[in-house]
């Protein structure tokens, strides 16, 4: 150990820095201090290695850790055989001889060596994150391992980080394993960027008021909301975009399954129509629908909104048949989500609504009453997503009270989500945002 410590120039205070941790995470020698409260220098006189709780400062707290041998493994070269209670060294452990090569740690710079237990422990097994501050660290934001994904950590809580700015209108969003996508309606444009961030790139441009947007493996399929509007798909990898159908009526809302695109009409006596996803006949699922608007596809079953004063949910076979009311007298229901075992929608009732069904012979469900301006809904498998005014708010599917998420800038129009993330558009300052869950 002495040949070891003269070859590092930092052997003195390294030495001290061994001394005093050993002193606190394993000693059993007489104390003035007997557990209650933080140990403090100089009070305590090692003997032998036991393992002991060792105290480590969090954000103005303490909080006891049973870390025993691993807090001097990573330190010391110590054997299996020099701890008393039989543990091994902690993987990745790293020798006195290692730390010469490593950048000094915070309390090293300072030269704070009587702050002893600010000094970051090398890594260990139950020890993933010591030293982090969760309160502020984007890679242990909130509790050990919750990284915010390219967004800042303040509060304990990840911050929305911008994905593209200075867009023109997005609209509508979609998400697949590596990127997201987007229209930007009043620039007449199809977008993707990469989920990690990146150069946003233009899939096609000079569209006419492109509005829903849908993603399969292989291509992008997005309304143009015009009279005599078209239904285009183009390659996620860009390149020429065709049209899936064209001389439709407001095209607004798109879904995607694996054999046929679907999408709604958003004229006053529009319809729900579908078309093969390569383009061919076209199919009416319903007609004469008072502004349908949202639309969802799961498990062979279409599912739409009627965004009216007296709208409604509904949902018809994917392949053809009846209309089955899922909640009527809706005051303009914008937005739905579905996995097949319950629809979520929002609605403008007098102050706003999230509602829940689990089916259409169900009552609804209310699980936000007083939502401002909803516009947006998403959900995944254990949490409802959506907008309310200026907040991202979520609740448990299993029910329990709604949490805000973020404060976002008001006028966001859709969200979607993948297993890490929430994403979502904001026209109102050209956005495209994401959320680490």
């Amino acid at each position: 150990m002495q040949e070891s410590l003269s070859r590092s120039p930092h052997a003195a205070r390294i030495a001290l820095i061994i001394i005093f941790r050993g002193a606190r995470a394993a000693t059993t020698g007489s104390s003035t201090n007997d557990g209650s409260l933080p140990p403090t220098l100089g009070h305590t006189r090692p003997t032998t290695l036991r393992a002991r709780p060792h105290w480590v400062p969090l954000a103005g707290l303490f909080i006891a850790t049973q870390t025993g041998c691993e807090s001097i493994t990573g330190l010391a070269k110590l054997e299996k055989d020099d701890c008393a209670d039989g543990c091994d060294a902690a993987p990745g452990a790293v020798t006195l001889d290692g730390i010469d090569a490593a950048a000094p740690n915070a309390a090293e710079a300072d030269g704070d060596v009587d702050g002893a237990e600010a000094i970051d422990a090398p890594v260990g097994t139950g020890d993933a994150c010591r030293g982090a501050d969760i309160a502020s660290d984007p890679d242990n934001c909130g509790t050990c391992g919750h990284r915010c994904l390219g967004g800042k950590c303040g509060n304990a809580a990840c911050q929305p980080v911008a994905l593209a700015s200075s867009q023109d209108g997005p609209l509508g969003i979609a998400v697949d394993s590596s990127d997201v996508y987007w229209t930007d309606q009043s620039g007449g444009s199809v977008m993707r960027v990469s989920i990690g961030g990146g150069m946003a790139v233009t899939l096609m441009g000079g569209q006419a008021s492109p509005a829903g947007i849908a993603v399969d493996s292989a291509y992008a399929y997005y309304a143009l909301e015009v009279p005599h509007g078209s239904v285009m798909r183009i390659p996620l990898a860009g390149g020429v975009a065709d049209p899936v159908a064209s001389g439709q009526d407001s095209p607004y809302g798109v879904a995607v399954d694996a054999q046929r695109v679907y999408w709604t009409n958003a004229a006053s006596g529009g319809a729900v129509m579908s078309a093969p996803v390569a383009g061919g006949p076209l199919a009416t699922l319903a007609a004469f629908q008072n502004v349908p608007w949202a639309i969802a596809v799961v498990a062979g079953s279409v599912y739409f909104t009627t965004d009216a004063s007296s709208g409604g949910v509904f949902t018809v076979p994917a392949n053809g048949g009846s209309i089955v009311p899922i909640a009527t007298s809706q005051t303009y229901p914008s937005a739905l989500a579905t996995d097949g075992t319950a629809v979520y929608w929002v609605a403008d009732t007098a102050q706003g609504a999230v509602f829940a069904e689990s089916s259409p012979s169900a009552l609804a469900t209310v699980i936000d009453s007083n939502v401002t301006y909803p516009d947006a809904i998403a959900l995944d498998a254990t949490f409802v997503y959506w907008i309310d005014g200026t907040s991202l708010v979520r609740a448990p599917r299993a029910g329990g009270a709604p949490t805000t998420l973020a404060s976002i800038a008001s006028g966001a129009r859709q969200i979607a989500v993948d297993a890490l993330a929430i994403y979502w558009t904001s026209p109102g300052d050209g956005t495209v945002m994401k959320l680490a869950k």
